[in-house]
């Protein structure tokens, strides 16, 4: 499942990831080029925050939290190992993996 993605520098939105919903932010740190992701469960408690979007990384499993979804979330990008601020939506993806 690809995680929408705005074309704004932070946003937020609700969303459904193994039937639970979850409440992730997403914002774009210009001092050094990068994008972070904070996801919290439906009550607002978090999971984890300031994740890094990287490449060749597995988000969820990295931070190892109980409360997480099942899934992962991994970054799918063609030119690098950090998208840059104009590169989701375009050659890079943020992208959900359901447990098997």
């Amino acid at each position: 499942m690809i995680i929408p993605f705005s074309d704004t520098a932070s946003f937020s939105q609700q969303i459904v990831l193994d039937d639970e919903i979850f409440n992730m932010t997403i914002n774009y740190n210009s001092s050094f080029d990068f994008w972070t992701m904070d996801l919290l469960d439906a009550n607002n408690n978090e999971i984890f925050t300031n994740a890094k979007l990287t490449t060749g990384v597995s988000i969820g499993k990295r931070l190892g939290k109980i409360n997480q979804p099942k899934g992962d979330f991994i970054v799918i990008f063609d030119s690098g190992d950090t998208p840059k601020r104009n590169d989701f939506n375009q050659n890079a993806s943020l992208v959900y993996v359901p447990a098997v």
